[in-house]
């Protein structure tokens, strides 16, 4: 190890560096899709559980 390598007295050494971002594996409209077909899904079995008398319970 050379002298060059060394900290200095008041400097930090750098053990890891990274760059932090977020996860953006679905656009915009595949999530407005997807939310619509999640309410659509408890839509359905609300309404089906509604009409055989089984009131949803909120």
């Amino acid at each position: 190890m050379s002298s060059a390598s060394k900290p200095l007295k008041n400097e930090v050494s750098i053990l890891f560096n990274a760059y932090l971002r977020p996860n953006r594996s679905l656009s915009p409209l595949g999530f407005k899709i997807l939310m619509i077909a999640i309410i659509m899904v408890l839509l359905v079995c609300g309404v089906g559980a509604t009409i055989i008398g089984a009131w949803p319970v909120i």
